[in-house]
């Protein structure tokens, strides 16, 4: 019931002043921003032992007999669970532009998170062989991954234009994509590859705060309703099947989590209304 609210409330928004008149004032504004995003969900990777194994039981007949009874016991499977935690950067530059009517109403969109990172782990150490030669051995990994999130708002301030502070709601709608590639650099582990698309929408509050005539400090809280996920996680290791192979999580809809922004907001271009 509640997703059903939140789905009409997004669905008012987006649509609303549909009608509206032609011959309205519109202007066009810029902005940049640090933006707040929770990290990824972790994926993990299932295993499931098989423990059979035959132990022999001895059970004897009598206190003082010598014969004994042989059973067959088999142990049960063990479930191995192996989980991985994506990197992910919490904090990202943004910006946006955004055409505005009236200076209430607008339509925005953002690029909220774009980054590529790369790092390495490597330990290396000398040990000795059975002998006694000294061996070089070495451990670790070269990771990458990349992340690029578009939103598109459509919403409402409220207040005089002239105010020097407004409130203001939007629905938005956000599609991410995010890639990671894990190479080894020993063979204690796997090489690791993921592809993720995520697909988010929310209502966000905002505050907007003016500095000067043309430039606004914009506060936003953006609670984020994950709609669907599409992954494919795959660890390279040969000893498992082409399904255990394969990485997921549990989705437990409807998933909510909250991540934020903060914006300096320029007025690039303001258009005026056409006299009669």
């Amino acid at each position: 019931m509640k997703i059903k609210i939140i789905m009409l409330c997004l669905g008012i928004i987006l649509f609303q002043n549909g009608y509206a008149q032609k011959k309205t004032e519109k202007s066009i504004y810029t902005s940049s921003s640090i933006n707040y995003y929770p990290e990824l969900k972790s994926y993990s990777f299932l295993k499931i032992i098989e423990g059979n194994q035959d132990k022999l039981v001895l059970k004897y007949l009598t206190g003082n007999s010598g014969t004994f009874v042989i059973d067959s016991i088999s142990s049960p499977g063990v479930l191995n669970e192996t989980i991985n935690k994506f990197p992910t950067q919490i904090f990202n530059l943004g910006t946006s532009i955004q055409i505005s009517k009236d200076h209430s109403t607008f339509h925005e969109i953002s690029l909220s998170r774009f980054s590529r990172s790369k790092s390495s782990y490597e330990n290396t150490y000398l040990l000795k062989d059975a002998m006694g030669n000294n061996r070089l051995h070495s451990i670790g990994y070269r990771q990458k991954s990349f992340i690029l999130s578009l939103r598109y708002e459509y919403g409402r301030m409220f207040g005089y234009k002239k105010n020097n502070f407004r409130f203001g709601l939007s629905g938005f709608f956000e599609p991410t994509l995010y890639t990671y590639k894990r190479e080894i650099t020993s063979v204690q582990d796997y090489p690791i590859k993921a592809t993720i698309f995520s697909f988010n929408v929310g209502i966000v509050p905002m505050a907007s705060i003016k500095l000067s005539k043309r430039v606004f400090l914009d506060l936003k809280v953006i609670p984020r309703i994950l709609l669907g996920e599409y992954s494919n996680v795959t660890v390279n290791n040969p000893i498992l099947s082409p399904d255990d192979q394969k990485g997921g999580r549990e989705l437990d809809f409807p998933e909510i989590d909250i991540a934020g922004a903060i914006q300096i907001r320029y007025l690039l271009k303001e258009t005026k209304k056409k006299r009669k």
